[in-house]
């Protein structure tokens, strides 16, 4: 015997009962099968789901006569459901959040499903059907294959069963190039691929950032090289300290050693190492975080060189204040220290040069303008000498003030007063200092200019031999130079020493240290000097 379906109607969630005794009827009038599913609440108010499946049985007159079947519990399978519901809305709100596409290939049953925003990303139309053929055309020409390749690998039984992959594609709607990211994973069933679930974002921004960032890395790294800049980054927490290999180099170490504070002070100049730490101190400081910036000297560990480094750098607090990080670069100044240290020296030099020029300048004033002599031909006397000092500073300004030739201070002179044809020259090579250069050069001149007056030059027959070499004695180098007049007019030696007997016997003697004398012999003046070559 049973229950009057009467009795179970009561038990029937509200929400279904109206379907449920539909439903009953007409495969109660039909004899039809009968499969639903329904709530039912319990005497204690909670509720239960239920499975049916039951068939109406019916009499010669095609009434029911008869009602059977079963009913399952399937409280458990609907709450699963459920939950997986919930968990696919979540899912897709957060892959909308995240601009995430969302795709599901059953490639044993050849079925495709891309939502919105997989087409979207893709620049497909809403109703146009995907494909694997669809998605290779759109794939680059350069990336196709790759991506063939890890499709291949993640459905294959024997892979890794995932695919994760960069590749780029032509947006079929407007053809632009965009970087795609992929994540999938595919499932398998008695060794076949039943499932290929995945999601694909739009990475062009996130590439195009990375290729601009690879860009001015490998800018900085080449305006670092031609700087020849070296880098630091000391974590003052761990004191773990790295430097860059050109950092290495400045201080003489081999790349990749070890370093700690304490190892690179022993590096640092002494007469610097006070300099150093008040800077370095300054910068720790919380209360006062000054930029680190300054010059100083290291020893070289292992090559022993000594360099000039330019530092700059900045320590970073935390929140709390306390030193936490300590970056910087460094560049080797040295050549840039030389060449302010020579120019001091060339500055230093050029002044005492000029007040040296101004009192010869003055002697030769002194001496051209001493009343002895007319007006005019005081004038003309100093202007060939003022001459004859341009000329020699002509010539050590072409050297850069660092001597010259003996050679060449003889030739300029020669060339200013007849050339080869009237000038006999003979000699070695032999550096002179340029002060030693300047004094014979005013020296020569104002032999050459006497010749031309009153010697071996006023005439067209007259001859002017110089000849020098090494002085034999011993000690500092020196220099023995004659001079040596032929085919001039009988030479008479003069009543009276001018200025220019008095500047070669006497004051290029005194500025050489070395002797100088003038013999006025019948047949042409004879002038032998001995200099030291580094006066």
């Amino acid at each position: 015997a049973g229950l009057p379906v009467a009795a179970f109607t009561p038990a029937l969630h509200p929400d279904d009962r109206d379907r449920i005794r539909a439903r009953a009827r007409e495969s109660a009038a039909s004899g039809e099968a009968f499969s639903e599913e329904y709530r039912l609440v319990q005497a204690d108010g909670s509720i239960r789901w239920v499975y049916t499946r039951g068939k109406a049985y019916l009499d010669a007159d095609g009434q029911p006569a008869r009602n059977t079947g079963v009913i399952i519990d399937i409280t458990e399978r609907k709450q699963a459901e459920a939950e997986l519901a919930a968990a696919r809305v979540d899912l897709d709100l957060a892959a909308q959040a995240a601009g995430l596409g969302r795709w599901v290939l059953r490639p044993h049953v050849r079925q495709y499903h891309w939502d919105a925003r997989t087409r979207a990303i893709f620049g497909l139309a809403e109703h146009e059907p995907p494909s694997t053929s669809r998605f290779l055309s759109l794939v680059h020409p350069d990336d196709r294959e790759a991506v063939k390749a890890a499709m291949a690998a993640a459905t294959d039984p024997g892979g890794s069963g995932t695919i994760n992959l960069d590749y780029r594609i032509r947006r079929a709607d407007d053809g632009a190039l965009r970087w795609i990211e992929v994540f999938g994973q595919a499932f398998f069933e008695d060794g076949i691929c039943t499932r290929f679930v995945g999601v694909v974002s739009d990475v062009t921004d996130r590439r195009e950032a990375v290729d601009r960032l690879v860009r001015q890395e490998e800018t900085l790294r080449l305006a670092i090289d031609a700087a020849d800049v070296g880098t630091w980054d000391h974590d003052l927490e761990t004191d773990d300290i790295r430097l860059s290999d050109r950092c290495y180099a400045m201080f003489g170490v081999r790349p990749g050693e070890l370093i700690t504070r304490d190892t690179l002070t022993p590096f640092t100049h002494p007469a610097d190492v006070q300099r150093v730490q008040e800077a370095v101190e300054r910068a720790l400081d919380p209360a006062v975080r000054a930029d680190y910036a300054i010059e100083f000297r290291v020893n070289g560990r292992d090559d022993h060189v000594e360099r000039w480094l330019s530092a700059k750098g900045k320590v970073f607090f935390d929140d709390d204040g306390r030193p936490r990080r300590f970056l910087g670069a460094v560049v080797n100044i040295t050549d840039r220290k030389r060449a302010e240290l020579h120019l001091r020296l060339l500055v230093n030099e050029l002044n005492h040069r000029v007040k040296n020029s101004l009192a010869t300048i003055q002697a030769i004033a002194a001496q051209s303008f001493n009343g002895q002599r007319s007006v005019d031909d005081a004038q003309e006397a100093f202007s060939n000498r003022i001459i004859a000092l341009a000329e020699a500073h002509d010539l050590l300004t072409r050297e850069n003030w660092e001597g010259a030739d003996m050679l060449d201070v003889a030739s300029r002179v020669a060339t200013l007063h007849g050339g080869a044809a009237r000038f006999g020259l003979s000699g070695p090579s032999i550096r002179l200092s340029p002060k030693t250069a300047l004094s014979l050069s005013m020296a020569l001149h104002e032999l050459a200019t006497n010749a031309v007056k009153y010697g071996a030059l006023s005439v067209q027959a007259g001859r002017i031999e110089i000849a020098w070499g090494l002085a034999p004695e011993p000690g500092a180098a020196r220099l023995d130079l004659t001079w040596t007049e032929r085919g001039g007019p009988p030479v008479k030696p003069p009543e009276r020493r001018g200025f220019g007997s008095r500047l070669i016997e006497r004051g290029l003697a005194a500025e050489l240290a070395g002797a100088a004398v003038i013999d006025f012999q019948p047949e042409g003046v004879v002038c032998q000097i001995r200099a030291l070559l580094e006066a």
